[in-house]
């Protein structure tokens, strides 16, 4: 694993996260309560920035930890689910249903998971690559 190329991956994406973040925080100041509207267009800029680091992962994707790479697409908004059976094969889906509770007080939730057979995987991370390769 050569360590420079992977820091220098990370950082890279951390950066652009970052820069992401501080952009859509500032779209988000547009909220106008009420028209129920933002007064601002959606910058192109988000989307971009989410390509590149789309790119950058698939690029690293067999020098960066899985950990990292669920983070990162996590933080893009993303919801990459890693998934188990009983027969010890691993699926990672961003394609399922949550029940939507109401209230303060904690309520059991119900999660669904649409999963076909060819994503489970004998490993972690041969299902992550199958994620990011179907997703892109």
């Amino acid at each position: 694993m050569n360590m420079k190329t992977d820091t220098t991956a990370k950082d890279n994406i951390r950066q652009l996260i970052k820069n992401r973040n501080k952009i859509w925080k500032e779209y988000q100041k547009s909220w106008n309560e009420n028209i129920a509207e933002y007064t601002e267009e959606e910058p192109r800029l988000i989307d971009g920035i989410a390509n590149q680091i789309r790119t950058i992962i698939n690029a690293n994707k067999d020098k960066l930890e899985v950990d990292f790479i669920i983070e990162s697409l996590t933080s893009l908004g993303e919801c990459p689910s890693i998934l188990y059976d009983d027969n010890g094969f691993f699926a990672v889906t961003g394609d399922g249903s949550q029940e939507v509770t109401y209230g303060d007080e904690p309520t059991d939730l119900n999660t669904s998971f649409f999963v076909e057979a060819k994503q489970w995987k004998k490993t972690i991370r041969e299902a992550l690559y199958y994620y990011l390769d179907d997703e892109s």
